[in-house]
């Protein structure tokens, strides 16, 4: 079935239109759509539009796509690189929920990570300042040590800092990459990305070998970042930035972001991302590893030496029930003490009380005034 995915995604076939195909198909019907049987299948789906119809029908484009096909098997597996498409069980799992996600994804390298249960993308400016990429090398060191596997996307800078902090301190990394992977860019970076296969890491796109390098793959590429990680570390960056759209794309998947708040609080320019996404409240500000640990994974990952400091609390909210239509007074949601003691802090300086804070918050959220939102 894979060659015929293949074929159908060189020939433009919908995304849609391809999940009906597999879904409703038997395997005779499959070889019938590029052996001119393909009015058959139209007459019995009803399914196809008058452009597709008339590229199935033209044998000549059907042969050049079956030698391109047949041309890219080929080449990857001379490449060790493996092809897996939606449809194949050993599809990234977290990528299956996300908006626009690839129908293929192209891997070489450790395949097993894909599906690790703790993963962090850390990403950020191709020109970090010393203090960003100290922080980097801390910050990561520290999440290895728990086993997390570093996801990031092999750019200059922050994205370079990750991979190699993880490799040196050995971690498992994965570098997910805006073209083929029979090339490396920035071409400086082919001996890191050997170096991340030499340490059981691997290398992943959504593009086929021979693919030219283009400028909207790279912002397109930052959906799989976020996607495939439980959560983003934004270490620096400019508000007008690439690294801004993995922020976007992060936010919209659901996943949490963190920013480091020594960084934001002395490097204004490179940083200005960073204050925008902390001053919305669109990411948790954070000190060291162990605060990312405890808000994504909760006491499993914390160090013994934290003790008691950031165990869960209860906090009382008259919360409004729109079954009952009627507000609950005293109703306890749990939350754990260092996000209690941030919301706290934000509601004093906004002179509100930690009730308005929250309700004020839920209310921006709802209305959809997020300040991520394009």
């Amino acid at each position: 079935m894979l060659k015929t995915l293949l074929m159908l995604k060189h020939l433009k076939i919908e995304g849609v239109l391809i999940n009906f195909i597999v879904d409703n198909f038997s395997q005779d019907e499959f070889a019938s759509l590029f052996n001119g049987n393909v009015l058959e299948l139209q007459f019995k789906y009803n399914i196809f539009n008058q452009k597709n119809l008339d590229m199935l029908l033209k044998e000549e484009v059907i042969k050049r796509t079956d030698e391109y096909v047949d041309n890219l098997i080929q080449k990857s597996e001379e490449q060790n690189i493996k092809i897996i498409s939606y449809f194949d069980d050993r599809y990234p799992t977290a990528l299956r929920n996300i908006n626009k996600r690839p129908l293929f994804v192209y891997l070489k390298g450790n395949e097993k990570i894909l599906n690790a249960e703790s993963t962090i993308a850390c990403v950020g400016t191709r020109n970090p300042s010393k203090k960003a990429s100290d922080s980097v090398e801390n910050i990561v060191s520290n999440l290895v040590g728990h086993g997390i596997v570093i996801v990031s996307g092999l750019a200059k800078g922050i994205d370079t800092n990750a991979h190699r902090a993880c490799i040196n301190n050995k971690g498992k990394t994965i570098a997910v990459l805006a073209h083929g992977l029979d090339k490396i860019y920035p071409k400086e970076n082919a001996r890191l990305a050997e170096k991340i296969l030499e340490n059981d890491g691997l290398l992943l796109t959504e593009y086929p070998v021979d693919t030219e390098i283009k400028k909207d793959y790279f912002v397109a590429r930052n959906r799989i970042v976020s996607g495939i990680s439980n959560s983003v570390i934004i270490f620096e960056a400019d508000e007008k930035s690439g690294t801004m759209h993995t922020a976007r794309f992060a936010y919209k998947q659901g996943k949490k972001i963190f920013c480091p708040v020594n960084i934001y609080d002395e490097v204004d320019n490179l940083s200005s991302g960073v204050s925008k996404l902390l001053s919305t409240r669109s990411a948790y500000p954070f000190n060291n590893a162990n605060e990312i640990l405890n808000l994504i994974f909760g006491e499993k990952k914390q160090k013994k030496e934290i003790g008691q400091s950031l165990t869960p609390q209860y906090l009382k909210l008259n919360v409004y029930d729109d079954n009952e239509h009627e507000f609950i007074e005293n109703h306890l949601i749990e939350i754990d003490r260092f996000l209690l003691n941030k919301l706290e802090e934000m509601a004093m300086n906004q002179n509100l009380t930690l009730q308005e804070l929250i309700l004020n918050t839920f209310r921006d959220k709802v209305n959809g005034d997020g300040i991520l939102d394009e």
